[in-house]
């Protein structure tokens, strides 16, 4: 239900040309299951600094308006636009709590930060889950 990883920086950043996908894919550094093992920094040589991806924007995928948990292993950070927003008070480490309202379109989630690949504890294995499926 989301699509590959998009390549982005942020307004503001070195080297940022504001473009919504830098067309960086070829650059990231994946482990063998697709999760991001590491970002660049702004002055480093690619563009992007983050990735993104959407989840239900799929015209057949309907899904229900609430609250979302959005579990994950590693350390870094995880930010949501669009008909997602963080639920500050109820988000714990490597636990986000997210409130959904699906006529706004797909939940749009992106990597802003992840522990480099060196240490091995990257943001990888993210699940998102209705808070009422969570122990399931």
């Amino acid at each position: 239900m989301t699509r590959q990883w998009f390549t982005q920086c942020a307004y503001g950043e070195t080297q940022c040309s504001g473009s919504w996908d830098t067309q960086e894919y070829g650059k990231l550094d994946l482990d063998e299951h697709g999760w991001v093992k590491s970002l660049p920094a702004p002055e480093d040589s690619p563009e992007y600094t983050r990735v993104s991806t959407v989840m239900f924007t799929d015209f057949n995928a309907n899904y229900l308006g609430g609250e979302y948990v959005v579990l994950y292993d590693g350390e870094g950070t995880i930010e949501y636009q669009w008909p997602a927003q963080k639920d500050k008070l109820k988000s714990t480490l490597r636990r986000n709590v997210i409130n959904v309202n699906p006529s706004q379109g797909g939940i749009y989630l992106t990597i802003t930060s992840t522990v480099t690949h060196k240490t091995g504890n990257y943001i990888r294995n993210i699940r998102v889950v209705p808070a009422k499926y969570e122990n399931l």
